[in-house]
Parts: C-alpha cells; structure tokens; sequence
C-alpha cells in the first residue's frame, strides 16, 4: 500500500501548498478545532493528539490542558477528519513521578511504570479498539521522561501485552540511543518496528550557539537551553546525515520489515510563538518536495 505523505501545518506551508509549490496528501494539524477546519479548506488533515499516558491512573492527560483527556473532543475531532489512530506519548517526567530518580536502572521501577504504561494504553485499546491506538516512542535527554519509558525493550511489552501499534519517531529513536549509550540501529531493531502504523521525520541537529540564539528568540527557557545546548534537538531542517538516514528507513519500509505505515509526516514548521520564528518557508520549499520524493518512488 502506497504511503502517504503529511507535513505539519503552519502558514508557510499553506501558502505553499495553495501555490502548487509543494504537494502532500495531509496537514499533520494540533487538536485545535478552529485551525483544524482553517487547514481542510485546503487539503486533508489529520490529528497529533497531545495525550501522555504512564502514569497509571487508567486514563491520559492532556499535555497543553494539564488535565485528563476529553474524549468528546478527541471523538469529534477524528469523525471531522481523516485521523486513523488515537496516539498516545509513552512519558512521565521526574516533577510527575519525585520518588523515581530520573535515571534509574533499577528492575523494581522498571517493572512498575511497564506495568502502568499498560493499564494506561490498554484502557484507550478498550475504548477505541487495538487498531486505532498507537503510541509513540519520546526522546531521552535531560529533564526529559523517565529513563524506563525510552528503554525499546519496555515499548516493545508494551505494545505486545496491549496489541496496539507503533508511532516510529525516527529522530527520537536516534537521540534515545545516543543518550543511553547504544548504536541507533540497534536501538531500533529493539523496537517494536515491526508494528510501525505512521512514521515522523525530523532534521536532527547539535545545538549550537547560532541555534541557542535562535531558541531564545523563540522563547524557550534558559534552563531548557542549557539543557539543550552541545545536544541534538529535532523538528529542524534536515541535513546530508539526516537525508541519509531517511533513505536507509524508506528502504527498510520498502522490505515489508517495519510494518505498514499508513503515512510519513516531516515534522518541520508549526504554528504559535514558538514555530512564527522557527519556520522557514524556503526550508519547506526545498525539503518537503525532497522529501515527498523519496516517500513515494
């Protein structure tokens, strides 16, 4: 089955896409309704739900809202689109759970936040069915989940116990293996991959003090930069390493190995205070096409 092919919506990209300039088969939008119906007035949409699950209490919670999901939007928005899957992050942070050191490599912890992953996914696989739930692997770095929720080997119980489906996030999974030590590829032949439903690619780069510069005027926090700075971050344009990386994931997409994912989304440009300065419309111009391409021959 042909794979489609989304980009993350931002104003930039609209105007590329109302232009002719760039084509692609779907916005990858917010749950926000309003920009939602905006972004189907040019193309198909789909929706990033921002649902966190792990925490054990048998339910997500809304990541923007601080507050346990409201199904009812969550219904509405995927009956008014075209979104296949309700996508759940894998993610509990160190301020969420103080009693968990954030590194820990102890079993006993281990074992527990497995088993609270799965209650949590498990309560939306019986709300919605194991074929319309996927969840997504995050990024590990500092101040960031957990170390047990980035461990490829706990995402694969996961989704085996529940019999979900698998968001691969390419760049996560790269800057995961870097942060815990291990070869990438390894990394992700630990994954559930062969489960992958829908794909995210991103350009990964080391955080510079040009990009420092260009984070602060974003408005990301100080302690967030120091956090970030001499590490990768993604959601940035690609360059030659990421442009090679992708070709070896088409191929193995290719193989009938990793699954069959409905859709490949580039996750540049957005829309907020945020992506105003970090979405750069020549940068859709030249790699969304680049990128559409590659996805599609």
């Amino acid at each position: 089955m042909p794979i489609n092919f989304a980009v993350n919506y931002s104003k930039e990209l609209a105007e590329l896409v109302r232009a002719g300039q760039v084509n692609i088969d779907y916005f990858k939008c917010p749950a926000w309704p309003e920009l939602v119906a905006d972004a189907q007035e040019i193309c198909q949409v789909y929706v990033h739900f921002p649902l966190i699950v792990g925490s054990g209490r048998g339910t997500p919670m809304n990541s923007e809202t601080k507050e346990p999901v409201d199904w009812a939007i969550v219904e509405t928005l995927m009956s008014q689109t075209d979104t296949r899957y309700v996508n759940l992050h894998l993610s509990q942070k160190n301020k969420e759970m103080p009693t968990i050191p954030a590194d820990t490599t102890d079993p006993a912890h281990i074992e527990m936040l497995t088993e609270f992953m799965i209650t949590d996914v498990q309560a939306v696989v019986d709300r919605f069915g194991r074929e319309r739930v996927i969840i997504e692997n995050v990024p590990g770095r500092q101040g960031g989940a957990l170390r047990p929720f980035i461990l490829p080997q706990v995402i694969r119980r996961v989704v085996e116990a529940t019999g979900c489906g698998l968001l691969f996030d390419a760049s996560h999974a790269r800057i995961s293996a870097e942060f815990l030590g291990m070869d990438v590829y390894d990394y992700i032949e630990l994954l559930p991959i062969e489960h992958t439903r829908e794909i995210h690619i991103t350009g990964l780069q080391i955080i510079d003090e040009a990009w420092t510069s260009v984070l602060r005027t974003a408005g990301y926090p100080e302690a967030k930069i120091r956090d970030l700075a001499g590490t990768p971050l993604d959601h940035l344009p690609l360059i030659d390493e990421d442009w090679a990386f992708c070709e070896w994931l088409v191929q193995r997409i290719r193989s009938g190995e990793y699954g069959d994912p409905w859709l490949a989304t580039l996750e540049y440009g957005g829309v907020g205070r945020r992506w105003a300065v970090m979405t750069d419309q020549s940068v859709l111009r030249e790699q969304a096409p680049r990128l559409h391409d590659l996805i599609k021959c």
